[in-house]
């Protein structure tokens, strides 16, 4: 209702012309929660409205109501509201400010918008107001609905969990794929963890866990039949992983030893990585044509195993604390697969 308000708003404003919507260079990211949001809209503005005078208008409508925001004002009651815009004589609106950049960005952080679900933010600039009705220069850019925190923890990972990866010497991207819920939770010496099969290769399972070590927010372990295990450690920021790091030992390397080289020298990166909510499970198997020859590839990126120690004092925490809980989680992997 209130987007086909704001549509003949444009339609029908500025000497009873009808206007033809244009299409308008934006962005906007919105983080946080309702009661706390961050919101960042930008704009490329067109060569022609740049430094001459122009302006950036940004409007919420709701209900009845219309609010023009400000730089320096915040946001502006509009006098007489939707209907007063609807009359074919609207007044001059509250500008966001002059056009100056090549991108003109409006940030707001710490907004509280729960007195305003439901509502929608447009964005457009023109020469003058009258002139941006008249051309339709504007576009919706967001609809405010209700923002709960994102989980953290273990409940971080309920979903669809999709790891991309490569060792530092090769340019070949591999990507494991798992379905985790609370379902999947097992504990062993003090580490809850999920514990599932990779989708695709029953040959391989894998155990997740909240990271003691606070750069990363998570470990995983995939443990194969034969022994090898590999070692993530990742930072995991609303639904996307951000950074990580990754390494492949033999069934020859201690677990203390593989977790050590994991953060000292590890042996690729996690290139990307998503957890998807609201998706299906994947079936775990068959177990795909391509697994031998994926498992072989890898052994011959590894190379030889390097070993190297840091301080003492970091050894020390590698040793206990990291090797801990990736011991618990390869204990885990190996009692969800007998």
């Amino acid at each position: 209702m209130v987007f086909k308000r704001l549509l003949s708003l444009f339609v029908f404003l500025a000497c009873g012309g009808i206007a033809n919507a244009q299409s308008l260079t934006t962005s906007i990211v919105v983080g946080g929660t309702t009661d706390s949001l961050t919101f960042n809209a930008a704009v490329a503005p067109t060569g022609e409205f740049l430094n001459n005078g122009s302006k950036l208008w940004m409007a919420i409508i709701q209900g009845d109501s219309v609010y023009f925001f400000n730089d320096t004002q915040g946001f502006v009651p509009y006098a007489g509201g939707l209907r007063l815009l609807l009359s074919g004589s609207p007044a001059e609106a509250p500008a966001v400010r002059t056009i100056t950049q090549s991108t003109e960005v409006v940030k707001l952080t710490g907004w509280n918008t729960r007195s305003i679900l439901g509502s929608e933010v447009f964005i457009g600039y023109g020469s003058s107001f009258a002139e941006l009705v008249r051309n339709a220069r504007y576009t919706k850019l967001y609809t405010f609905v209700e923002k709960a925190p994102a989980p953290t923890g273990l409940a971080a990972l309920y979903g669809r969990l999709t790891l991309s990866y490569k060792f530092n010497t090769s340019s070949t991207v591999y990507t494991d794929v798992a379905n985790f819920s609370a379902s999947n939770a097992s504990v062993s010496g003090g580490t809850t963890s999920l514990v599932n099969y990779i989708v695709g290769d029953t040959s391989r399972a894998i155990a997740c866990a909240v990271s003691p070590e606070l750069s990363y927010t998570h470990l995983c372990a995939i443990v194969a039949q034969n022994g090898v295990r590999e070692l993530f450690a990742f930072r995991l920021e609303n639904g996307s992983i951000t950074r990580g790091v990754y390494t492949y030992c033999s069934a020859l390397v201690s677990t203390n030893n593989c977790s050590i080289e994991l953060f000292y020298y590890p042996d690729g990166v996690v290139v990307s990585g998503t957890v998807q909510t609201n998706v299906a499970p994947l079936s775990v198997s068959p177990i795909s044509s391509n697994v031998t020859a994926i498992a072989q590839s890898k052994v011959e990126a590894s190379g030889a195993t390097h070993i190297n120690s840091g301080s003492s004092q970091q050894t020390e925490f590698l040793s206990t604390e990291l090797g801990t809980s990736f011991e618990a989680l390869i204990e885990q992997v190996k009692g969800a697969k007998n």
